[in-house]
């Protein structure tokens, strides 16, 4: 247990990169840590702001899902690296899902790879880079 902002938490588990919390009975939260995971392993260095940087990510997308009418735990962000969301049931077994059951979270990740932005974007947009010289169709 230690106190964060609006009380005390309990730590329940962490994962490669982020930590989950109780906060309350209805809510957790999850704290996104700088450390860097590559195939499945952490590796001691961090990058300073990660946390942040996937937090507000996360925060994003959660946030367009509800817009196409998609029901989500999320809550809102707690700071930059930290984010509140409703405590749903995890039903590790999926034969048990039938179609009755209400109220259980699908664990979905999704992970980007091989994509385009910042200034190589900008020097592909302006031709001064193809698309196929960096491995893009």
């Amino acid at each position: 247990m230690f106190r964060c902002r609006g009380g005390t938490v309990r730590f329940l588990r962490k994962g490669k990169v982020k930590e989950v919390y109780e906060v309350s009975a209805r809510e957790l939260e999850f704290f996104f840590t700088d450390q860097i995971s590559v195939f499945d392993k952490v590796i001691p260095t961090q990058v300073p702001h990660k946390g942040e940087t996937l937090c507000r990510t996360s925060a994003h997308w959660f946030q367009v899902v509800e817009d196409l009418g998609i029901r989500t735990h999320f809550l809102r962000l707690e700071g930059g690296d930290r984010m509140r969301v409703r405590r749903v049931e995890v039903i590790p077994d999926y034969d048990k899902i039938m179609p009755t059951t209400k109220n259980f979270l699908i664990p979905l990740e999704v992970i980007a790879r091989y994509y385009v932005a910042g200034s190589f974007h900008d020097r592909i947009k302006g031709g001064r880079i193809q698309p196929e010289d960096a491995g893009f169709p």
